[in-house]
């Protein structure tokens, strides 16, 4: 579920790159400041994009100023300020998502694989109630869709609607809570966001769950496709999604950082979709 909302580097001018830079940098300092130094490590780009959006339709601008960087205090970068709590959002959903994420795993595999992912969420547990505590809303959104999830992925028979349709609608609920001057727009934009999250991921990992047996959203809807003919159809499942992502943007007010958006929204998720196309097999080697 996360790693794909990323910037395109090639794309961005180089003040903009350190204006992104500086956002997920405030976003890190934040989730050590509240949550402690392990918990930087929970720290991705779909946070970060929702910590920037937040910033970016809010009239008032944050300033910058140079600091020393979290994990290598040697090492200089710039972070945000005067708008702290536009990031207690975005760390406190980071927390509560990765706790559910360490659930999920725990789940997902058996006994002995599964003690790594429990010894880690031990760690997690009293960050995920502090959280909690400050965003209760963050933590029953979640709950709901992901147990709804859970539900869908166990019928027999799911559509790639219904199985888009919970992280879809939990990061609707996220979206729409941001300002109250443009919800059905961020209504549709978070729900349009949460359903290409959910497929990208399902996408990238279509080799190797046909080959795991896992389930997979496109496999249980691959008919007579053979796996190339089922990429292209997850691909333009994909693109369409994308456009809606698009459009939906483009009817919000954006006062600051509209190109960086637009990087990730348009070239950085068009990427994303072009790396998840590759062959497992040659997927490291692409990105060399």
């Amino acid at each position: 579920m996360f790693g794909y909302l990323k910037v395109h580097k090639p794309e961005l001018k180089f003040k903009e790159f350190e204006t992104y830079k500086a956002v997920y940098c405030t976003l890190c300092k934040n989730l050590k400041k509240n949550y402690g130094l392990f918990s930087t490590f929970a720290l991705n780009y779909e946070c970060t994009f929702l910590a920037l959006f937040e910033l970016a339709i809010d009239s008032g601008c944050p300033g910058f100023e140079k600091c020393r960087c979290t994990v290598n205090p040697l090492k200089k970068c710039n972070r945000c300020i005067g708008k702290d709590n536009k990031f207690d959002f975005a760390a406190a959903v980071t927390i509560i998502l990765t706790y559910y994420k360490f659930v999920d795993a725990i789940d997902d595999n058996g006994f002995f694989k599964g003690l790594v992912f429990r010894f880690v969420k031990l760690f997690f547990n009293r960050k995920f109630k502090k959280a909690c505590k400050k965003y209760p809303e963050v933590k029953r959104v979640a709950e709901i869709y992901i147990e709804e999830q859970r539900i869908v992925e166990k019928e027999s028979s799911v559509s790639i609607d219904m199985a888009a349709n919970p992280t879809a609608k939990m990061l609707e609920s996220l979206f729409t809570g941001l300002d109250n001057d443009n919800v059905d727009e961020l209504s549709r934009l978070g729900y349009c966001l949460g359903r290409w999250i959910y497929l990208i991921d399902a996408f990238d990992d279509i080799d190797k769950d046909a080959k795991k047996g896992n389930f997979n959203v496109f496999l249980k809807n691959a008919n007579s496709k053979n796996i190339s003919e089922l990429k292209e159809y997850a691909f333009g499942v994909l693109n369409f999604t994308l456009g809606e992502i698009i459009g939906a943007f483009e009817k919000i007010k954006i006062y600051h950082f509209n190109s960086i958006l637009l990087n990730i929204i348009r070239d950085g998720m068009s990427n994303a979709q072009e790396s998840a196309k590759v062959e497992e097999g040659n997927k490291n080697e692409k990105s060399v």
